[in-house]
């Protein structure tokens, strides 16, 4: 990926999302905003429009739905995909989780579980120095990108680098966070 991109990786994550329906749990799900409502029986969803907080399966077959968010298409999907997690992380990053270690430790436990990292990562502690990091970050100078790749049995079609960045919610909330 460094010889794609020509930018330095220091580490990799590798999300498996069954996993991730743990992590969501364990914050007490997330909040996105809906512009309309979606009913989505291949993806599971029943959600209705404004401010809906997802529990872990929800939010699994938010970020899996194709057919009835957006165009259809990969792209739009791994948006809303982004999206979700950069308000996963920001919750995650959120003084109610992070300083409190009754909430902070299942979701650090369900992490371990549902990533694959770099050695430097795999662990709690690992983790949690890279979470406690992220807090210094200013959400506005980290970025979701999507890059491009071949189709072997090593290398992703596209890869996800997070972004705790908003992106603005609907008028129907008035707040920011994931919108769709």
């Amino acid at each position: 990926m460094e010889k794609l991109t020509n930018v330095r990786i220091d580490h990799h994550m590798v999300v498996d999302f069954h996993g991730f329906k743990d992590m969501v749990d364990a914050v007490d799900g997330v909040q996105v905003c809906l512009r309309s409502p979606i009913r989505d029986k291949a993806a599971r969803l029943k959600l209705p429009a404004g401010r809906v907080t997802l529990d872990g399966e929800q939010a699994l077959g938010y970020v899996r739905a194709r057919k009835s968010l957006g165009n259809g298409s990969d792209t739009d999907r791994m948006d809303r995909q982004q999206g979700f997690l950069g308000a996963l992380v920001n919750k995650v990053r959120s003084d109610d989780v992070l300083f409190n270690p009754a909430k902070l430790y299942p979701v650090l436990d369900a992490a371990t579980s549902s990533l694959t990292t770099d050695p430097e990562l795999a662990s709690l502690r690992g983790l949690y120095e890279l979470v406690r990091g992220l807090r210094n970050i200013p959400t506005e100078h980290v970025q979701f990108l999507t890059v491009p790749g071949s189709r072997t049995s090593t290398t992703p079609i596209a890869t996800n680098s997070w972004s705790p960045r908003p992106k603005s919610c609907s008028p129907c909330c008035g707040r920011t966070g994931p919108s769709r």
